[in-house]
């Protein structure tokens, strides 16, 4: 001690004291803060990956909008044009409507039709434009010895020779 009562500063326990606070300054760095900055970071990951999805999923669904607005629209100007060409001194043919979804035809007109984008059908006679769809029947032949354990054992070719029908008719509507 010294003469004016001032206590001495103790170096060794001053530096025996830091070096507890610095052990436990690393041990919450390394433990609880480090999980926390972990879980942080985990959660910002997420959310970023469900905003890119969502940015995605929003770019593909408006660009099949867009798709679908920009065909509608193609569809009605080809309308406004085949009633113009019609009405105003075209080939002398009347413009009866389309027939996109079927209906009746009549002769002496035009109609506007098309699975593919919009086409001018001009019926030589009556008739009727079918209506896309509808019931479709497959017939199966089976020989005389078939019953009914040779269709359970083929019935993997039989669903197979459906499935390409109906792929095949698809592709050609």
């Amino acid at each position: 001690m010294t003469t004016d009562d001032t206590p001495e500063f103790d170096l060794a326990g001053f530096q025996s004291e830091l070096g507890a606070a610095a052990g436990a300054l690393q041990a919450f760095a390394q433990g609880p803060a480090k999980r926390a900055a972990n879980d942080v970071s985990a959660s910002f990951e997420r959310a970023g990956v469900r905003i890119a999805r969502a940015l995605g999923d929003a770019a593909v669904g408006g660009e099949d909008a867009f798709k679908r607005l920009a065909k509608v629209i193609l569809e009605e100007l080809a309308k406004i044009a085949l009633q113009q060409l019609f009405t105003k001194g075209g080939p002398g043919l009347s413009f009866f409507g389309a027939r996109a979804g079927g209906g009746p035809v009549n002769v002496g007109g035009a109609y506007l039709v098309g699975e593919r984008g919009p086409e001018l059908f001009v019926p030589r006679q009556a008739g009727e434009v079918a209506q896309p769809g509808g019931a479709v029947a497959v017939h199966f032949h089976l020989g005389s010895a078939a019953d009914v354990s040779a269709v359970a054992r083929h019935q993997g070719q039989i669903a197979a020779a459906i499935a390409r029908a109906v792929a095949y008719g698809r592709r050609n509507l």
